[in-house]
């Protein structure tokens, strides 16, 4: 996939709005990723409804959004669960139903909703997830490394950007002086040879980009900061096929 020449595309990335996506100045792009936790305590179809119909509205070509601890109607284990199932099989969430009922009422044919799947956009493979460690009782919490690695091993060996809500463990994920990434996450990302960006947020206090010495980037996009207010900017990210991708100034 990484072969394939192509333009330059532009990747804005975005995560932990927290309902305040109104505020939001997004440069511009041509894809748009928003890592999870768009939501605070995302219970009801109002709340997703509502940021299904801004974050279709923004001038992208493409839009990828994945679901964070905060987007409790989208796990069935945090009160998602469906009442008569899924109709089709394909819908495993109230929250997943609401977001792509809102979708399909804007003709919004450009937006992604993956867990646990990938895309091809622009030529590129797109895969996200939004399992991670504990954290409360919250959504998504997957117990013990094991388990999580599991979820990991569905990542395709071919993504170039993954998208994950948590951060893998020592990247871009430390707060009070711990590392709270998740182990079995950074394991898998090593394994990932065609991997060019890894796209989280989750840890609001580890904004921020690292890259490694094979120039994949890693971004925590997390706008909001450890006191929930809009403080930080998006990440844009330039993909190209024939040289190392890079970070933009917005």
């Amino acid at each position: 996939m990484g072969s394939t020449r192509r333009r330059p595309i532009t990747i804005v990335c975005i995560s932990d709005t927290h309902g305040q996506h109104q505020v939001l100045d997004l440069p511009r792009g041509d894809i748009l990723i928003h890592a999870g936790d768009f939501t605070y305590f995302g219970r009801t179809e109002a709340q997703v409804s509502a940021f299904a119909a801004w974050i279709a509205a923004q001038p992208f070509r493409h839009i990828i959004l994945v679901a964070g601890n905060h987007e409790l109607a989208f796990d069935p284990a945090t009160g998602g669960r469906l009442a008569h199932g899924g109709g089709d099989g394909q819908r495993s969430s109230k929250g997943e139903n609401w977001l792509r009922l809102a979708w399909a009422r804007l003709s919004a044919d450009h937006c992604h909703y993956l867990e646990n799947a990938g895309v091809v956009l622009e030529g590129i493979k797109f895969f996200g997830a939004p399992q991670q460690p504990p954290f409360t009782d919250m959504a998504f919490n997957v117990e013990g490394e094991a388990n999580r690695a599991e979820f990991w091993s569905a990542i395709d060996d071919d993504t170039e950007v993954l998208i994950t809500h948590c951060p893998p463990h020592a990247v871009c994920d430390q707060a009070h002086g711990d590392y709270l990434g998740c182990r079995a996450l950074a394991e898998r990302v090593g394994q990932l040879r065609s991997l060019k960006l890894h796209v989280f947020g989750h840890i609001h206090e580890a904004y921020g980009k690292a890259q490694r010495d094979d120039g994949m980037w890693s971004v925590n996009a997390s706008i909001c900061d450890w006191t929930h207010r809009p403080a930080n900017q998006p990440v844009s990210v330039v993909a190209t096929s024939d040289r190392p991708w890079s970070i933009v100034r917005t």
